[in-house]
């Protein structure tokens, strides 16, 4: 009796983690939509503390799952472009259930066959289906496109693990970021790729400056993004030209002086970034050296005189 309550009390404790090591021995594909969060608290619940560095965050979680797909990474490929809109995963299931993608037949458990003619919007079972389904449904499409004549119709008879790997070999390990420093996604396997910034000026200004002077100064090139970084200097984003064609528009230039603006492409403000000293450094000065040396001096003619009186 004793030991029967001791054990159930450790299923008790060890709990849903069981659910993650049966997951990771699996061997199959791990799918999620816009999954960056769950990776992190399946780690912190189920692993220990999360990593100081991204470095490391992205060892760990391949050692756990090393095969992951973000349906909202797989929806910005560009052969897919053309027919999703939207990314969210309800609208993403919609549009994947409907033509140019293949029909997909999907064997539910009883208790879940309503889910195939009746949303249930963040009911974790029907979120998963419908990852899954919107995942199998894209890749159909995109093996059809890549390799004419694979597809036998049947999306779901056409995508087993290994076909799955084939059609989205550019789309693994790969998970989608928002708001990170210009990045889409993050690349568990690797390093991302560079991002590029040529529409992207650094400006610092009078503190006073709102969003509206920004966007009218830029007027002329479309729309543009701000990305403060604090009350005198932001990053502007710009639609659609470069930073140096900007910077070479007469009127832009002479206004951004008369305003005391001071506007740098990314890439210059970058490379000055890189190149300069942090502050303290001797070198930055050539009266520092002296001055150190004469503190020094100082200093000892101080523990001298003392020790002598």
């Amino acid at each position: 009796g004793r030991e029967d309550g001791e054990g159930e009390e450790m299923e008790h404790f060890v709990g849903f983690s069981e659910v993650i090591k049966a997951i990771s021995t699996s061997g199959k594909p791990l799918v999620g939509h816009n999954c960056i969060l769950d990776l992190m608290h399946c780690h912190t619940h189920f692993t220990g503390p999360l990593p100081k560095t991204l470095v490391q965050f992205k060892r760990e979680v391949l050692r756990r799952f090393p095969c992951i797909y973000d349906t909202k990474v797989v929806a910005e490929n560009s052969i897919l472009q053309p027919h999703i809109h939207t990314h969210s995963l309800d609208a993403l299931y919609c549009t994947v259930s409907k033509k140019p993608f293949p029909p997909l037949t999907i064997d539910l458990p009883p208790h879940s066959l309503h889910y195939a003619t009746a949303p249930s919007s963040h009911e974790a079972a029907y979120d998963a289906y419908i990852t899954g389904y919107s995942l199998v449904a894209m890749a159909a499409h995109l093996r059809g496109k890549t390799k004419p004549g694979a597809s036998d119709g049947d999306g779901a008879g056409a995508c087993s693990d290994g076909v799955l790997c084939s059609a989205l070999e550019r789309e693994k390990n790969k998970v989608y970021v928002q708001y990170c420093d210009g990045y889409r996604c993050f690349f568990l396997g690797g390093t991302e790729s560079p991002v590029c910034r040529d529409n992207v000026l650094h400006a610092t200004f009078p503190k006073q400056t709102s969003f509206d002077d920004l966007k009218n100064l830029f007027s002329p090139f479309g729309k543009v993004k701000v990305d403060w970084i604090n009350d005198t200097s932001a990053f502007v984003i710009l639609s659609k030209r470069s930073a140096k064609e900007c910077l070479s528009h007469g009127a832009v230039a002479s206004q951004a002086d008369e305003m005391s603006y001071s506007l740098l492409p990314y890439s210059d403000w970058s490379s000055r970034q890189c190149s300069h000293e942090p502050e303290g450094v001797y070198s930055n000065s050539p009266l520092h050296i002296p001055v150190f040396l004469f503190v020094m001096i100082l200093a000892c003619v101080l523990v001298y005189v003392q020790s002598t009186t």
